[in-house]
């Protein structure tokens, strides 16, 4: 039995989500019960907050949404944007041609006040499979710019790039990590299913956890009663901050080293859901 916790925060993909990207109904309703007893639930994703929504509008509640991987905190059903985090254009430039120079290129998620919504800016003279499938996902939500940065100015939440390699990409993060010796931006590398490695551009300090700990503090809520689920690289650091860190059984080697409790079950046998009955956090 888990006690005292009054918070419980899901990634989506590979977590909430089983590999038919659907959340079952009894996961729903054990959720659906959560929020009825009093719970607080956050969905913390890498999605934006529009690619959540379809999710978030299965329940019936007030929800914290940590999107983009923590550039972006929401909260539904109002829609308020709680805080935006933008990435450093100047450093941000350094790291794109650098990546260029690997026949990488980026897309970026940009932030439009005057639409209320994240759009998706691109370069479409590159190609490689797992950036046109990432393309093909979000086709209606996205534009083309011959220079994206340049587009996307100091409203640029998150940098990504895409490959099938996971030895590339990881060469790509390590050249960024070791050459760009600033403090204003931090590099995660994970697997999205369907699409392949994606490595993504964040700003410095800021994560799936600073999220998370923001709206407990706004909320008024202790950490030590926050369970978090997850199951891949973006999840790492609130597993392994939270004190009670969930990797589910379907999660990367990194993700279960992180946490502080395995998950019996994965994203499609509802693992979120049977863990939160078996330890009692939802009656």
């Amino acid at each position: 039995m888990i006690q005292g916790i009054h918070t419980i925060v899901c990634d989506l993909d590979g977590t909430l989500l089983n590999s038919d990207a659907s959340i079952s109904s009894f996961t729903r309703n054990t959720l659906q019960e959560a929020l009825t007893q009093g719970l607080y639930l956050i969905i913390a994703s890498g999605r934006r907050y529009r690619a959540c929504l379809p999710y978030i509008e299965l329940f019936q509640g007030s929800i914290g949404v940590v999107c983009n991987n923590g550039q972006v905190l929401r909260e539904y059903p109002g829609h308020e944007i709680i805080q935006e985090n933008f990435l450093d254009p100047v450093e941000l430039k350094s790291i794109v041609q650098m990546a260029s120079r690997m026949k990488f290129s980026p897309i970026l998620h940009v932030s439009f006040p005057e639409r209320n919504q994240v759009e998706i800016l691109y370069d479409a003279s590159h190609s490689n499979p797992a950036y046109e499938r990432y393309l093909r996902s979000k086709l209606l939500f996205s534009e083309l710019e011959s220079d994206p940065v340049r587009a996307g100015t100091d409203r640029i939440l998150v940098c990504c790039f895409f490959s099938d390699s996971k030895t590339e990409i990881q060469y790509l993060k390590n050249r960024i990590d070791r050459e760009m010796q600033g403090d204003k931006t931090r590099t995660v590398l994970s697997e999205i299913p369907d699409i392949g490695f994606c490595l993504e551009i964040l700003k410095a300090n800021i994560s799936k956890w600073s999220g998370i700990e923001y709206f407990a503090r706004i909320k008024n809520k202790a950490e030590n009663g926050i369970i978090c689920f997850g199951d891949e690289g973006n999840d790492i650091e609130m597993l392994k901050s939270v004190k009670h860190g969930i990797a589910m059984k379907n999660a990367s080697a990194e993700a279960k080293k992180a946490a502080k409790i395995q998950n019996p079950y994965s994203n499609d046998e509802d693992g979120v859901a049977r863990f939160l009955l078996e330890k009692g956090i939802v009656k």
